[in-house]
């Protein structure tokens, strides 16, 4: 409601500041962590904000909501601006920058603080949605390691094979280091998009120079010459790290190569639709070779192969690199590799699979992207896939 709607035209207001942008990267989640701004806010008798059913029934622990004005003392016995937040996100904060506001008597993490004179700023970490289970963010303040809080990820409506994951946390104005972690081992959770959210109306915000990603060197064992960019190729009883665009995909558990599981395609219009997975940029440097080959049968809707797939109409493979924008959080470019891996000879014997082959040599340009993605698309029918490999030979 404006202020018309809410009876209150004529009441001048202080704040200044831009509205949250919809259909932008900004709110593209469940989360919808868009800013909100309160301002000379008046409640009878003792009532308090408080956020235990966010905390105990939606698991929503990182509220955060900017106090504009106080001047009838709601928040602050001294009416100072400031922050309400929930108590999760205080570690990041200096030491008695903030006090008890409301507290949740069911859950800890529901108790709300006030912190006067600070100023927050949510950013959302967008990675590959396949790598968020095991993982944790951890955001801590360059000047000092202590102080650091630990995220767990999200996923948009508990969809990994589509939509990516987002790590989502409020940081004041400062500088910060953000690492990944899988089972205590630093990692790269293949591509890393840092969306920073529209600035609040206090002006000593944080910004995109002011976060350091700790990266893992492309010197280390996953890397190395021999190991496979592609994760779970060979389909060990589930569809984990792969990714489909408009092509609906299952785990079948015995139509792989030797009554092995592997991936089906749901549709059969090839047009428009892919499957693929992200691939781990932080491995992928200038001059590096890599190997490709990818099992598969193309076949109809009664599990038989497709008699030919007319020589360019055959499935094949190609890559998409993209490059972010830090400011805006969208992308800034992109650009594709082609047929990366085609097919020389089509099998149309029932239950024997074709094999499609190349060799990728990483351009700078590549190697300089933020994100790599390898889509396998074509044929004229259902894909059964398996065996899907891109071992680095130099």
């Amino acid at each position: 409601y404006g202020q018309d709607a809410a009876g209150c035209s004529g009441v001048s207001t202080t704040a200044s500041f831009d509205p949250v942008q919809l259909r932008t990267e900004q709110v593209f989640w469940d989360a919808y962590n868009a800013p909100h701004y309160f301002q000379d806010v008046y409640f009878e008798g003792d009532y308090k904000l408080e956020s235990c059913f966010l905390a105990t029934e939606l698991g929503v622990v990182d509220s955060q909501l900017e106090i504009v004005s106080d001047t009838h003392n709601a928040f602050s016995p001294s009416g100072q601006p400031g922050f309400l937040v929930a108590s999760s996100l205080t570690p990041l904060l200096p030491a008695n920058a903030c006090s008890p506001y409301s507290t949740c008597p069911t859950n800890p993490q529901g108790n709300m603080m006030y912190c006067p004179g600070v100023c927050m700023r949510t950013v959302s970490i967008k990675t590959d949605a396949a790598t968020i289970g095991n993982v944790v963010m951890i955001v801590s303040n360059s000047l000092n390691f202590q102080q650091n809080i630990i995220v767990t990820g999200e996923l948009r409506e508990g969809n990994t094979d589509r939509f990516p994951g987002v790590f989502t946390v409020a940081v004041p104005d400062g500088q910060f280091t953000v690492a990944f972690f899988e089972n205590g081992v630093n990692m790269w959770p293949r591509y890393v998009r840092p969306v920073f959210e529209v600035p609040p109306s206090c002006s000593n915000y944080v910004g995109p120079s002011d976060l350091t990603f700790v990266e893992p060197a492309a010197s280390r064992s996953a890397c190395a010459i021999g190991t496979s960019l592609i994760y779970n190729g060979q389909f060990g009883g589930s569809l984990v790290g792969w990714v489909q665009l408009n092509a609906g995909m299952v785990y079948t558990p015995n139509e792989g190569i030797g009554g092995s599981g592997a991936l089906k395609t749901v549709r059969t219009n090839p047009i428009g639709q892919s499957v693929g997975q992200f691939l781990d940029a932080s491995c992928i440097a200038a001059g590096n070779v890599y190997s490709i080959s990818i099992s598969y049968r193309n076949v109809n809707n009664n599990g038989f192969t497709i008699p030919a797939c007319n020589g360019l109409g055959c499935p094949s493979a190609f890559l998409t690199f993209e490059t972010f924008d830090l400011d805006s959080g969208e992308v800034s470019s992109i650009f594709y590799h082609g047929n990366v891996a085609t097919t020389a000879s089509y099998i149309n014997t029932n239950g024997v699979f074709s094999v499609m082959t190349g060799t990728w040599t990483v351009t700078s340009q590549e190697a300089d992207a933020d994100s790599v993605k390898i889509s396998i698309s074509g044929g004229t029918g259902q894909l059964i896939i398996d065996n899907a490999v891109m071992i680095r030979i130099q």
